[in-house]
This record gives C-alpha cells, structure tokens and sequence, in this order.
C-alpha cells in the first residue's frame, strides 16, 4: 500500500473546527457589547456618578431659613393677664459667596466621578481585548497542532511502509510515532491555555465559567496608521487616569476658593413680631436685627482650613503632572513594542514562514521518494511549526500592545472600536 501525502499547501488552511462549525463564531464586538451591557462595575459607578451630581444643587442652597415662636406671661395689670406672643424669622446671607463656590466644588466632583465611570470602562474594554486575543490565540495555537500531528501521521504511515518494504529502519517509523505523542502532551498545555482564556471571557459575559464558547473569529494584523506623536497627543485627551487628575486639580482649586470664603462673616437677618394679648387685635411690635459671627476670634482654625486646601491643590497638582508623564511614557513603551512586533510579525509572515513551508514540501517530496531520512523531514517539520508558533506570538504580541495603546487613546465616553 502506498499512502497518500496530503500537501503541505492544503494542510495549512484546513481548520480544527468540525464541518457546519465555521459559521458559529464568536465576533469580538458583539462580546465586547455584552460584558459592557449592564456590567455591575459600571453600574456601581454610574450610580455613583448620578449620586454626586445630585449633591450639586444642595451645595448651591443657602443655609436653610429660621422660624421660631416664643409665648410668655407677663404677669397682671389692672387685674388683668397679660400674654405676649413673638413670631422670629431669621436667614442667613451668604454675602461670601460660599453656596456658588461649594456649587463649583461639587461640580468638579461629579465630573471626577464621571471619569470614573470611563476609567471602568476603559478597563473592562482592556480586560475583554486581552481575554479575546487569549482565546484566539489558544484556537490558533490548537489548529497548529492538529495540522502538524496530520503531517506526521502521514510521514508515520510512509516510514511504516517503507520499513516494510525493507527500504528504511524501524527507528523511523517509531520516531514518528513518538513525535506525534510529544505533540499530543503539548496539546494538553494548550487546551489548558485555551480553557483559562474561557473562563475569562466567560467571566467577562457574567456566565457560568465553564460555559462553552464557540471558536473565535480569527485574529488579523491591523497596521497602525497613527504615529507617536499622535497616539501621545490623543492619549493625552482622553487618557480616564489623566481626566481623572484634572478634575480633581479642578476640585482642589474649588476647595482653595471655599476655604478662602469661609473665613468671611456671613451675616443673619432676624425679623421679630410681637403680639400683647388684650392690647388691641394685630401686631405691636416688630424689630428687625442682624447678627455676624465673630470669626476673627476663631482664626487659627480659618487658617488652618485654608493651609490644608493649599496643600490639596499642591497634592493634586503634582498628581496631575506624574499622570502626564505616566501617560506620555506608557504610550511611549506601548507604540514602541507594537512596532516592534510589528515588523517582527512581517518579517516572519513575508520571509520565515514561507520559506520554511518551501523547505518542508522539499523535504516532504524527497522523503516520499526515499532521497531523504525521516529525521530530515521531522527536521524541517519543526522549524515551520517553530516559524508558524512565533508568527501567531508576535501577532499577539502586536494586539496585546495595540489594545494598550488603546485603552489610553480611545473615548471611553463614545462607543468603542469592535477591533480586538
């Protein structure tokens, strides 16, 4: 019996998936709709978001009106009883300005907790990329696998029959068993990889773990078409961590501002009424007052308040720039290793791969006419499968880097890009 090879050629595009499975993918954007679709992360901090804008028209408010009322007793007079009555109404008014800048202050901390809500978002995009590119990877890394225990399953049954026609020895057929049982243990690894990758993403999706997943769509090198300068100038506008910081460098200043007006006096407006019974219906009396707190006898604390807002804005002026610089250089790194395995990534698809697929058909026609030695093939069997592994590591080496890049580059406030 003479066997059949199979091409190389044919081999390299079949898939692991079983027939009618093709069509069952799983599609990045529509798992990336679904982990950010009522995520509870996201809930919690738009909750938390819509709770601190609510605080804005309470600190607006002035202080809360007065009303009180006072009954006494006067005594007799001419053997009557006299009973007077007082009605007090009293406001505060904030001639400092303290409601408009405590306004301002919650302002700027509910837009700080609206880049929260972007910052989670930011992070669940990342965590869904990462997990996806994971999953595919491990599907690829799989497909490798299968495609070469065939090849050598094929090899195996032509060293087989040349054994049996006496034209090569029996170590060659066992070695290629022995392969294909190397390649069997290292698919175990593999699965196991494949397996984590799911139960992130399904984990992502808020299901059941060990919940199955259909094959993913097949990842593809996207080329970057922004350059550094440009990443870094995007990143710098919509960075959430970098948002983040300004507003609270905008709170901080807020806070200077009302720490500054509380040490003005505020002064209160007192109306009084009086009513005597038995003089007469009406009132008979009214007296208008005002009141100032003294808080110039209190100054220590004014000036403490004022010292710990100054140190604030220092805090959170500082915080701002590290954010920067931290943006600036994690851009920095991201785009450089994006490029990097990039051209890693061309090199390899445009020159390694190819060629090394060129040698093993060579191989693979003189191992089928008995001009060369199974150890041979195997020899150029493992430097393609060694070229195709780091192929798919450089491609996923490039989408890691791209998704960081993009985690720190995109509007988290608008819809994202469904490219993992």
């Amino acid at each position: 019996m003479k066997p059949i090879f199979v091409s190389l050629f044919y081999l390299m595009g079949c898939s692991i998936l079983p027939a009618g499975e093709d069509s069952a993918r799983l599609v990045f954007a529509e798992v990336l709709q679904t982990t950010l679709d009522g995520h509870p992360a996201l809930r919690e901090v738009q909750a938390r978001w819509e709770a601190a804008r609510a605080r804005v028209p309470q600190a607006a408010a002035w202080e809360d009106p007065m009303l009180g009322t006072t009954v006494m007793q006067k005594g007799e007079r001419r053997g009557h009883a006299f009973t007077e009555a007082e009605v007090m109404l009293s406001q505060q008014l904030p001639f400092s300005g303290i409601p408009k800048a405590r306004s301002r202050l919650a302002e700027a901390e509910a837009a700080a907790a609206w880049e929260t809500v972007g910052q989670v978002r930011s992070r669940l995009i990342g965590e869904t990329r990462s997990a996806f590119v994971a999953y595919a990877g491990a599907w690829e890394r799989l497909r490798l696998n299968s495609e070469h225990q065939k090849l050598l399953e094929e090899a195996a049954e032509i060293a087989q029959a040349k054994v049996e026609t006496r034209e090569a020895r029996l170590a060659d057929a066992l070695q290629a068993r022995t392969e294909i049982s190397l390649l069997r243990d290292s698919r175990e690894d593999l699965m196991m990889d494949q397996a984590e990758a799911r139960v992130r993403l399904n984990a992502l999706l808020r299901q059941p773990v060990g919940n199955s997943l259909p094959p993913p769509e097949p990842l593809i090198f996207v080329p970057l078409k922004a350059n550094l300068e440009e990443m870094t100038a995007r990143a710098l506008r919509h960075r959430p961590e970098l948002l983040m910081a300004q507003q609270d460098r905008a709170a901080s200043e807020a806070r200077v501002d009302l720490a500054r007006r509380s040490s003005r006096a505020d002064p209160s407006l007192q109306v009084t009424s009086r009513h005597l019974a038995g003089a007469g219906a009406g009132i008979q009396e009214v007296d208008v007052g005002i009141s100032i707190p003294l808080k110039a006898l209190n100054a220590g604390k004014y000036q403490g308040i004022k010292a710990e807002a100054a140190a604030a804005r220092e805090a959170a002026d500082q915080a701002y720039h590290s954010a920067r610089w931290e943006t600036e250089r994690m851009v920095g790194e991201a785009y450089e290793k994006a490029a990097a395995a990039a051209e890693r990534y061309r090199i390899l698809r445009d020159e390694v791969v190819p060629q090394a697929r060129q040698t093993l058909e060579a191989r693979r026609a003189d191992f089928a006419t008995r001009q060369a030695s199974f150890l041979e093939y195997n020899a150029a069997r493992i430097t393609l499968q060694g070229a195709e592994t780091a192929l798919y590591d450089r491609l996923i080496a490039y989408r890691d880097a791209v998704a960081a890049l993009d985690t720190m580059t995109e509007n988290h406030s608008a819809t994202p890009r469904h490219q993992p």
